[in-house]
């Protein structure tokens, strides 16, 4: 009889994962044609069957969710199998007293393809009935590659050796709890004895040999010949093997080699063979096709586990649901590929090759492609070249190598933090060349990978989630961006534009939105815009204020089409700032605007449409000459309303003289007044008696140096200045010496224009 379940009780950890539009991912591209046709049949008078409503057993109620899941599985099994062939599964449920989920092959045909089988399923267990057994939103679901295999392990589970990146399990740990045996998982682990991985007379894993094993076809996992041991397991003594169960993939893979003897209930939160993982966080990704089920966790077949299938039904025609790269090289060279099938809309495409070490695998696209779903991670690159097109109906990943989604366990020892902005890598990377096109359900870029776009590409997503890098100039056409890390528009111009018309809300969540600072209300604290070497368009709602590094470079631009709100620079954050470095050649903001937060000017910077400075704001103008943009730092704006700080400095060296006079803002018109002025105290004279004024003049604002003693406009002013100066340098002629006059009347003459301003 075969063992199915495990007597494990782990403890359960909360789990928060973030699960966006899984169900449009599938609906987006019609399935394959079915080629296998598997007629279920529920038989209640099957060799052991029970009602289960007769003895009050957990099953009663239930036979309609076990067709559903039957009926989803077969699907299942049905998309990949391609055979042109037709078989009968009849299934029941067991009497519990009978022992545990079972399976049978009752019949081949003369190729050996199964045509008629049973599956028992036991009446009293404690299921979990997925009632929507398509998807696997419930489940954190990640593949196990061969690299995480333990060389103990390898040595007990192949004859051979595997790809590194053959897929030994596809599976995932509950996100919440799901209160009992996944259902899905026991009916897909007996369909695959039932479709093949079978103990019954086969050529494809004799019991004779020793160790018997199934040998996967080389045309399918690129490897030269690669054998598959059955269960191995002590038998009144002596070692004996079942073929209807893998070695790989099992409990023992998850324990280090000196601790097999200890359960893993016992291990659960020690640490196991794969980095990162518990022992308990590692067992909930065991193999489909090991002889026992782990509680609390959904497995689907692997790669492996399909192939075996494959070998044990005399199955000619294989679809692999996931495929992955061998080696770098065109898209549609099905050589390329595990599997060596060129990927299509129904595949799950992984590009996280490893080996050899330091060596990039570049998968291109040359002509029109598509996918079901794309994970490219360690520092791996996709090149859609011009000209081309790349269109995933679900979601797109970036990962960098150390990331916790996709494969487990990189091999490849992790970087020290991020990449600093400017650098080139390693990153995992996504090109859009220039007049490539990629369409996408859902784009995210994690930290240590960047997208890379160029000008006349075109990118189209429902979202566009960024915490690493995206440059370049193109259109990126998205209804939600979240990015809380780099954006950086390099040789052209990057926009970023909401398309028109609303979206289906299984596309996004929420309104369309352009959010450029990550999902804080303070920001993220590595959020940046750049538009150095570039221009940036951001043609969309903004979805709150923007608390992030902003810089705009000499010559260049960012266009706020809908206009936006800078957000408070403190918080800790003190980089979150807006740096207009133009120099003389200018940088510009466009669109109607409101500061609170840090403005930094260098040389001339421009807000070509309405803006307002808040109370929080501050803005910091450098003073070194009479140039504006060259010696001086310059605002140059529409319709503005003052408040807020306006810091001002005098650069190093630079002595202002009388009668100078520094443009510090022009404008269209005006409103209020800066709250507070820093840096310059317009109280206190200066040396030899020199005083500065600012005045918000119609056009602009306008520092002035001037004398003390006097004030414009005020009765004697003239009289005022000329007895204070006298005082100060000892005699009104050494004072107009001071000053630079070449006589007194001309001191004089400057004192009443100074009078009159």
């Amino acid at each position: 009889m075969n063992k199915h379940l495990e007597n494990v009780t782990p403890h359960i950890r909360n789990t928060s994962v973030i699960f966006l539009f899984f169900f449009i991912a599938i609906a987006l591209f019609s399935p394959n044609t079915k080629a296998l046709d598997i007629n279920l049949i529920f038989d209640p008078n099957g060799s052991g069957a029970v009602d289960p409503c007769d003895d009050d057993l957990a099953g009663c109620g239930h036979t309609e969710e076990l067709t559903q899941i039957m009926e989803s599985v077969a699907d299942h099994f049905e998309s990949i199998i391609q055979d042109d062939h037709e078989m009968t599964i009849s299934f029941w449920w067991l009497d519990p007293a009978l022992g545990a989920p079972d399976a049978l092959i009752i019949e081949r045909d003369e190729d050996g393809k199964p045509i008629e089988a049973r599956i028992r399923i036991s009446a009293n267990l404690n299921y979990y009935y997925d009632t929507f057994p398509d998807f696997d939103s419930e489940f954190v679901m990640r593949p196990k590659l061969a690299r995480t295999v333990p060389d103990f392990e390898a040595a007990e589970a192949f004859s051979g050796t595997a790809p590194e990146i053959y897929e030994v399990a596809y599976n995932g740990k509950e996100i919440d709890p799901i209160g009992g045996l996944d259902l899905v998982t026991v009916v897909l682990h007996e369909m695959a004895h039932a479709l093949g991985i079978s103990a019954d007379v086969s050529t494809a894993c004799n019991e004779a040999d020793n160790p018997p094993s199934y040998f996967v076809d080389p045309e399918f996992d690129g490897s030269a010949s690669l054998g598959v041991k059955a269960y191995e397991f002590v038998n009144e003594g002596a070692a004996d093997f079942d073929c209807a169960h893998l070695a790989l993939g099992g409990l023992n893979m998850c324990k280090p080699e000196d601790q097999q003897d200890q359960s893993v209930g016992e291990l659960f939160d020690e640490p196991s063979t794969i980095e990162g993982l518990t022992v308990g966080q590692c067992a909930s990704h065991q193999a489909l096709n090991w002889f026992a089920f782990y509680p609390k966790s959904r497995a689907r077949p692997s790669i492996n586990g399909i192939l075996v299938m494959q070998q044990g039904g005399n199955w000619e025609q294989i679809n692999l649901p996931r495929l992955y790269s061998l080696t770098g090289g065109d898209w549609s060279n099905a050589s390329n590929w595990l599997g060596n099938q060129v990927p299509n809309e129904t595949d799950e495409v992984f590009i996280v090759n490893q080996l050899p070490l330091f060596f990039v695998t570049e998968i291109e696209v040359t002509d029109s492609r598509n996918a079901k779903s794309l994970y490219i991670s360690d520092e791996n690159k996709l090149t859609i070249q011009g000209s081309s097109q790349l269109a995933v109906a679900g979601p797109v990943t970036a990962a960098g190598p150390n990331s916790t989604t996709g494969p487990l366990r990189p091999i490849i020892p992790p970087m020290d933090g991020e990449p600093p902005i400017g650098t080139e890598g390693p990153f995992t990377t996504v090109e859009v060349e220039a007049t490539g096109v990629l369409n996408a359900f859902d784009l995210k870029i994690e930290p240590e990978a960047r997208f890379l776009v160029n000008t006349s590409s075109e990118t189209n997503l429902g979202n566009l989630e960024n915490f690493g890098l995206i440059r370049g100039a193109g259109i990126i056409n998205v209804y939600v961006l979240d990015s809380a890390r780099r954006i950086s528009a390099d040789a052209g111009t990057l926009v970023f534009a909401i398309p028109e018309g609303d979206p289906d809300d299984t596309v996004v969540v929420g309104p369309p939105r352009l959010d450029l600072d990550g999902p804080s209300i303070v920001g993220d604290a590595d959020a940046a815009l750049s538009a150095i070497d570039g221009d940036l368009i951001f043609d969309g709602a903004i979805a709150d204020s923007v608390q992030a590094a902003i810089t705009v470079g000499a010559g260049h631009f960012i266009d706020f089409v809908e206009g936006w709100d800078q957000g408070f620079s403190g918080n800790g954050f003190p980089k979150h700032a807006l740096v207009l470095d133009g120099g003389p050649s200018g940088a510009e903001i466009r669109g109607e605007t409101t500061l609170s937060g840090r403005v930094e000017v260098n040389g001339l910077g421009s807000f070509t449409d309405d803006a307002s400075f808040e109370f929080l704001s501050e803005t910091d103008l450098d003073i070194g000459g009479l140039v504006p943009g060259l010696e001086h730092d310059q605002l140059n704006m529409q319709n503005v309303q003052f408040n807020g700080t306006l810091n001002v400095a005098f650069s190093d060296g630079f002595a202002p003289s009388f009668q100078d006079s520094f443009a510090l803002i022009t404008y269209a018109s005006h409103l209020g007044e800066f709250s507070s002025i820093e840096g310059i105290d317009l109280d206190m004279p200066l040396e030899g008696g020199l005083k500065l004024f600012l005045e918000y003049g119609n056009t602009e604002l306008t520092l002035f140096v001037g004398l003390d003693g006097g004030t414009p406009g005020a009765p004697n002013c003239s009289g005022q200045s000329i007895s204070t100066q006298a005082g100060i340098h000892g005699g009104i002629a050494a004072a107009a010496a001071f000053h630079g006059f070449d006589s007194v009347k001309a001191f004089k003459d400057a004192i009443k224009d100074f009078c009159e301003m």
